[in-house]
Protein backbone atom coordinates (compact mmCIF):
# COMPACT_ATOMS: atom_id res chain seq x y z
CA UNK A 1 0.00 0.00 0.00
CA UNK A 2 1.83 3.59 -1.41
CA UNK A 3 1.52 6.68 1.55
CA UNK A 4 -1.42 8.01 -0.28
CA UNK A 5 -3.54 4.89 -0.29
CA UNK A 6 -2.76 4.78 3.29
CA UNK A 7 -3.42 8.05 4.23
CA UNK A 8 -7.04 8.28 1.87
CA UNK A 9 -8.00 4.50 4.12
CA UNK A 10 -7.16 5.74 7.66
CA UNK A 11 -8.35 9.30 6.76
CA UNK A 12 -11.94 7.18 5.10
CA UNK A 13 -12.06 4.90 8.32
CA UNK A 14 -12.32 7.90 10.92
CA UNK A 15 -14.42 10.18 8.82
CA UNK A 16 -16.87 6.68 8.94
CA UNK A 17 -16.48 6.18 12.35
CA UNK A 18 -17.09 10.20 12.98
CA UNK A 19 -19.89 9.93 10.79
CA UNK A 20 -21.71 6.84 12.44
CA UNK A 21 -21.15 8.30 15.90
CA UNK A 22 -22.51 11.97 15.01
CA UNK A 23 -25.81 10.83 13.07
CA UNK A 24 -26.35 8.05 15.83
CA UNK A 25 -26.09 5.25 13.66
CA UNK A 26 -25.63 1.58 14.50
CA UNK A 27 -23.50 -0.61 12.45
CA UNK A 28 -26.36 -2.59 11.83
CA UNK A 29 -28.16 0.03 10.72
CA UNK A 30 -25.82 2.07 8.25
CA UNK A 31 -25.15 -1.99 6.60
CA UNK A 32 -28.83 -2.22 5.78
CA UNK A 33 -29.33 1.14 4.15
CA UNK A 34 -25.86 0.92 2.10
CA UNK A 35 -26.76 -2.23 0.99
CA UNK A 36 -23.13 -4.30 2.02
CA UNK A 37 -22.48 -6.86 4.84
CA UNK A 38 -21.60 -5.95 8.67
CA UNK A 39 -18.28 -7.51 8.03
CA UNK A 40 -17.76 -5.90 4.95
CA UNK A 41 -18.77 -2.27 7.50
CA UNK A 42 -16.51 -3.91 10.19
CA UNK A 43 -13.50 -3.73 7.26
CA UNK A 44 -14.68 -0.59 6.14
CA UNK A 45 -13.88 0.87 10.11
CA UNK A 46 -11.16 -0.99 10.93
CA UNK A 47 -9.16 0.41 8.21
CA UNK A 48 -8.88 -3.22 6.78
CA UNK A 49 -10.44 -2.65 3.59
CA UNK A 50 -11.62 0.23 1.18
CA UNK A 51 -14.75 -0.04 -0.33
CA UNK A 52 -15.82 0.06 -3.80
CA UNK A 53 -16.75 3.79 -5.48
CA UNK A 54 -20.46 2.61 -5.69
CA UNK A 55 -19.89 2.03 -1.80
CA UNK A 56 -18.60 5.55 -1.43
CA UNK A 57 -21.48 7.08 -3.21
CA UNK A 58 -23.65 5.59 -1.00
CA UNK A 59 -21.89 6.02 2.21
CA UNK A 60 -21.89 10.02 0.63
CA UNK A 61 -25.33 9.58 0.01
CA UNK A 62 -26.76 8.64 3.63
CA UNK A 63 -24.92 11.10 5.21
CA UNK A 64 -25.35 13.95 3.04
CA UNK A 65 -21.39 14.61 2.44
CA UNK A 66 -19.28 14.87 -0.66
CA UNK A 67 -16.96 12.16 -1.78
CA UNK A 68 -14.07 14.90 -1.13
CA UNK A 69 -15.11 15.42 2.21
CA UNK A 70 -15.38 10.99 3.14
CA UNK A 71 -12.17 10.97 1.16
CA UNK A 72 -9.82 13.51 1.46
CA UNK A 73 -11.45 15.10 4.32
CA UNK A 74 -12.21 18.46 2.27
CA UNK A 75 -14.61 20.03 1.14
CA UNK A 76 -15.40 19.67 -2.54
CA UNK A 77 -13.86 22.39 -5.29
CA UNK A 78 -15.66 24.19 -8.22
CA UNK A 79 -17.51 21.71 -10.31
CA UNK A 80 -17.05 21.94 -14.23
CA UNK A 81 -20.78 23.31 -15.81
CA UNK A 82 -22.93 20.50 -16.17
CA UNK A 83 -24.72 19.67 -19.75
CA UNK A 84 -27.56 16.99 -19.33
CA UNK A 85 -26.11 14.63 -21.14
CA UNK A 86 -23.01 14.48 -19.23
CA UNK A 87 -24.00 11.75 -17.39
CA UNK A 88 -21.71 9.10 -16.34
CA UNK A 89 -17.89 9.09 -14.72
CA UNK A 90 -16.63 8.25 -18.30
CA UNK A 91 -18.49 11.29 -19.96
CA UNK A 92 -16.89 13.84 -16.97
CA UNK A 93 -13.84 12.17 -17.11
CA UNK A 94 -13.54 13.15 -20.41
CA UNK A 95 -14.76 16.78 -20.17
CA UNK A 96 -12.65 17.31 -17.42
CA UNK A 97 -9.45 16.01 -19.47
CA UNK A 98 -10.86 18.52 -21.90
CA UNK A 99 -11.13 21.70 -20.00
CA UNK A 100 -7.93 21.14 -18.54
CA UNK A 101 -6.45 20.54 -21.81
CA UNK A 102 -4.42 17.76 -20.34
CA UNK A 103 -3.30 14.65 -22.83
CA UNK A 104 -4.47 10.96 -21.74
CA UNK A 105 -0.98 9.99 -21.40
CA UNK A 106 0.11 12.90 -18.95
CA UNK A 107 -2.49 12.32 -17.19
CA UNK A 108 -1.14 8.91 -16.72
CA UNK A 109 2.15 9.94 -15.94
CA UNK A 110 1.07 12.38 -13.12
CA UNK A 111 -1.22 9.96 -11.42
CA UNK A 112 1.37 6.70 -11.98
CA UNK A 113 -1.10 4.37 -14.00
CA UNK A 114 -0.78 3.27 -17.62
CA UNK A 115 -2.11 5.15 -20.67
CA UNK A 116 -4.16 1.86 -21.18
CA UNK A 117 -5.72 2.28 -17.42
CA UNK A 118 -6.92 5.72 -17.91
CA UNK A 119 -8.65 4.80 -22.04
CA UNK A 120 -10.28 1.66 -19.82
CA UNK A 121 -11.42 4.68 -17.32
CA UNK A 122 -12.70 6.94 -20.15
CA UNK A 123 -14.26 4.03 -21.89
CA UNK A 124 -16.18 3.46 -19.06
CA UNK A 125 -15.25 -0.01 -18.47
CA UNK A 126 -13.02 0.63 -15.05
CA UNK A 127 -14.00 2.88 -12.21
CA UNK A 128 -10.22 3.87 -10.40
CA UNK A 129 -10.40 3.29 -6.74
CA UNK A 130 -10.38 6.24 -4.72
CA UNK A 131 -6.98 6.79 -4.30
CA UNK A 132 -6.04 6.74 -7.93
CA UNK A 133 -9.65 8.98 -8.06
CA UNK A 134 -8.13 11.12 -5.71
CA UNK A 135 -4.85 11.77 -7.31
CA UNK A 136 -6.81 12.16 -10.74
CA UNK A 137 -9.52 14.79 -9.26
CA UNK A 138 -6.15 16.49 -8.02
CA UNK A 139 -4.67 16.72 -11.20
CA UNK A 140 -7.66 17.92 -13.38
CA UNK A 141 -8.35 20.36 -10.48
CA UNK A 142 -11.94 18.84 -9.81
CA UNK A 143 -14.09 17.65 -7.07
CA UNK A 144 -14.74 13.96 -6.37
CA UNK A 145 -18.18 14.98 -6.41
CA UNK A 146 -18.27 16.29 -9.89
CA UNK A 147 -16.39 13.06 -11.12
CA UNK A 148 -18.53 10.46 -9.48
CA UNK A 149 -21.91 11.91 -8.40
CA UNK A 150 -22.55 14.55 -10.73
CA UNK A 151 -23.82 16.51 -7.98
CA UNK A 152 -24.48 19.50 -9.92
CA UNK A 153 -27.57 17.50 -11.31
CA UNK A 154 -28.57 15.82 -7.34
CA UNK A 155 -28.34 12.46 -9.42
CA UNK A 156 -25.89 9.45 -9.26
CA UNK A 157 -24.83 7.68 -11.67
CA UNK A 158 -27.25 5.31 -13.83
CA UNK A 159 -24.92 2.23 -13.01
CA UNK A 160 -25.12 3.08 -9.58
CA UNK A 161 -28.93 3.94 -9.18
CA UNK A 162 -29.43 0.09 -10.35
CA UNK A 163 -27.31 -1.91 -8.03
Amino acid sequence: MDNIQLQTTIAFSERLRDLLKSHKINRSDFSRSIQRSLPSISHYITEDTRPPMDVVIRICECFGVSADFLVLGRENRGLLPLNADTSSFADRLVRAIKYKGIRKNELARKINRSPQAITRYIQGTSIPAFDVLARIAENLTVSLDYLLMNRGKGELPPQIKNS
